[in-house]
């Protein structure tokens, strides 16, 4: 009987892990919950809220800050104004230029063709329209829930 072992029932063991393992978990549950409430008083919470709340009880928004404005170097307003000036030059010459490039081709067309290409103008042209107005006549439900 040296080998032998002996084993010792304590009667409610199981009972009392399982109390102390409930009361752990709850205990670890108020804690948590007490550690968010202090983390939304702290001071920037304070700061935030001062002054919010409105005399008719609603909350305003947050106080804007101003941003710093930084002025460009009048070089550098210069440069930008010329670009512009050159990029809307540029632009007026395309435009221009598509246009007679336009003409010339519609002038040195035979009349049949000429005929056809006007024809498919117009068609274009009432396609379009059509295509816009089917574009505002879907569009006007969604406005309409979104209108404030």
């Amino acid at each position: 009987m040296k080998n032998a072992k002996v084993e010792i029932i304590l009667p409610g063991v199981m009972k009392r892990s399982f109390l102390t393992r409930v009361i752990t978990l709850v205990l670890l549950i108020v804690t948590i919950s007490v550690v968010n409430i202090d983390a939304q008083t702290g001071k920037a919470a304070k700061k935030y809220g001062k002054g919010t709340i409105s005399k008719s009880g609603f909350r305003k928004s947050a106080p804007k800050t101003k941003e710093a404005k930084v002025k460009e170097p009048k070089a550098v307003i210069k440069a930008k104004r010329e670009l512009e000036k050159k990029e809307k030059a540029r632009k007026k010459e395309e435009a221009r230029a598509v246009r007679e490039g336009k003409v010339r081709h519609f002038s040195i067309q035979s009349d049949s063709v000429k005929e056809r290409m006007k024809e498919n103008e117009k068609a274009v042209a009432t396609r379009e329209k059509e295509r816009k107005k089917n574009i505002k006549k879907a569009s006007k439900p969604a406005a309409r829930r979104y209108k404030k």
